[in-house]
């Protein structure tokens, strides 16, 4: 029985050599690998005088052109450009616009009314209060901590209560402070 030779065919294009095919035949080395034979490369012909339709289309795809858009639209500019006025300039200056604060700290995405006062230490001049959530977790607080929901901050710290300075916007737009307080719950064993 004899082991099967690959057999390979080249497709000839009608330009180089028309009419001809050229077919490859595997060499079999000592090795029983088959291998092709190397292909010759030769040099492209002037087919500017063809007729062949491919080989002048292959001749103009190595032709480089630089496209100009002169007058043409730019594709990514917006089709409908705003430009402001002097009456809108002028009432945006009038009203100051809130930040919206990004929530930093646990603290900041719970609501006052879910917090409640447990402690506050005086030491060393420097008071601290602990709020407690409805989940049982307190939290240290110092003046100046950011506290609630609505970007509240913490203002004083007095032995009884804590002040919360809350920036927001009224019905009208204009920026409102809001005074809240958090008081130390009181037993009734006093």
């Amino acid at each position: 029985m004899t082991n099967p030779q690959v057999v390979r065919r080249k497709i000839a294009s009608e330009s180089s050599e028309a009419g001809k095919s050229q077919q490859l035949v595997s060499d079999q080395n000592t090795s029983g690998k088959s291998v092709a034979p190397a292909k010759e490369e030769t040099a492209p012909e002037n087919v500017s005088n063809s007729d062949d339709p491919a080989a002048t289309l292959l001749a103009s795809k190595n032709q480089i052109e630089i496209y100009e858009y002169k007058g043409n639209i730019d594709p990514f500019s917006p089709l409908i450009r705003e430009e402001k006025t002097e009456a809108q300039n002028t009432d945006s200056d009038d009203v100051p616009k809130r930040k919206k604060r990004v929530p930093q700290t646990p603290l900041e995405k719970i609501d006052l009314t879910q917090l409640k006062l447990t402690a506050v230490i005086n030491s060393k001049g420097r008071p601290k209060a602990m709020v407690e959530e409805s989940g049982g977790k307190g939290y240290i607080v110092n003046k100046g901590t950011f506290i609630g929901l609505d970007g509240g901050k913490i203002s004083k710290i007095l032995k009884d209560r804590i002040i919360i300075t809350e920036t927001s916007e009224d019905a009208v737009g204009k920026l409102v402070t809001i005074e809240r307080e958090l008081k130390l719950r009181q037993f009734s064993g006093e």
